[in-house]
């Protein structure tokens, strides 16, 4: 039996054990879904990364992600790997070391018009959010059933050799017995 005596009625053991923010911002989403039944859902990790991009000097690369059911994000987290040979040719010894602050990332939703981090004003770099190991925390973002972000990478032009970069996304799905919501 669903428990309605919560804080959040109908919807608190689906909420249950989630951050008070990101059940607080589902809540309010899930309080506007019509004929849904709270007692038929469940829920999922979210651990959604974009394919392994290689960025190449002053070159961009795209990737995104198709939401297929209400979700909320509320962790980042990204990977920069250098695999190149450096000039020389003498194998790993002559690897240009790469930081994350010559990778620039903007991640878009709402066919673009709604920008998530950085833009050309307010550059976001892969060295400003944690790795696999220390996801970086952020307020919940909700996107709903069939929404896409689109994420790009720019490669600084200083950028000495390629590299490669994935981006995962840490939060919670959201599903009903009949399927996505």
């Amino acid at each position: 039996m669903a428990n309605i005596g919560g804080k959040w009625g109908a919807w608190s053991e689906l909420l249950a054990g989630l951050p008070y923010d990101v059940q607080s911002r589902l809540y309010y989403t899930l309080a506007n879904y019509q004929g849904v039944n709270p007692a038929s859902c469940y829920r999922l990790p979210l651990l959604a990364s974009t394919q392994r991009q290689a960025i190449a000097p002053g070159g961009q690369a795209v990737d995104a992600w198709r939401f297929t059911t209400l979700t909320a994000v509320y962790g980042i987290s990204g990977t920069i790997e250098n695999e190149t040979v450096g000039a020389g040719g003498i194998g790993v010894s002559d690897l240009t070391p790469v930081y994350g602050s010559e990778v620039g990332v903007q991640i878009d939703f709402n066919n673009g018009s709604t920008t998530f981090l950085g833009t050309a004003q307010e550059p976001f770099f892969l060295s400003s959010m944690g790795d696999k190991n220390h996801t970086t925390r952020m307020d919940p973002v909700i996107a709903v059933q069939n929404d896409q972000w689109n994420v790009t990478w720019n490669g600084n032009a200083a950028l000495v050799n390629g590299v490669f970069s994935a981006i995962t996304l840490h939060g919670v799905k959201i599903y009903a017995a009949t399927g996505a919501i």
